[in-house]
């Protein structure tokens, strides 16, 4: 009877302890360094994990409005999920704040081309042409 209690124990903790995945994406709301923030999100963008990503990215560019490089993240992941209407604003503020970042321009012509806009997306490709 103990060892299936034992057992039984060892089968429910890990669903009753938080994953790491919820304590960082917690810990990218609450007091962390914009930097801190921005590698943690960036590290889920890479790992593919973009669901996880967004609370992270989207913190950062609440602590940094005109940071060209976290809104390219936060527009991959919501490119990333088809949240193409998103994906297209953030992306559109990363090419106003900085016109050069060629990348910018590549994810926001993917984005409007998904989302339906091709003239959009057009434009977009042919900004990064020129760059």
């Amino acid at each position: 009877v103990m060892s299936n209690s034992i057992i039984l124990l060892f089968l429910l903790l890990p669903a009753a302890l938080p994953s790491t995945q919820d304590s960082e994406q917690e810990a990218c709301t609450s007091g962390l360094t914009f930097e801190e923030t921005m590698r943690v999100g960036v590290s889920f963008s890479r790992s593919k994990n973009h669901e996880a990503a967004l609370p992270c990215l989207q913190h950062a560019t609440q602590l940094r409005p005109k940071n060209a490089g976290a809104r390219v993240y936060l527009g991959e992941s919501m490119l990333r999920l088809k949240r193409w209407e998103e994906a297209i604003l953030h992306l559109e503020r990363a090419c106003e704040l900085d016109p050069t970042k060629i990348v910018s321009f590549l994810l926001l012509g993917a984005a409007a081309v998904g989302g339906g806009e091709r003239d959009k997306g057009k434009r977009a490709f042919q900004s990064a042409l020129k760059l």
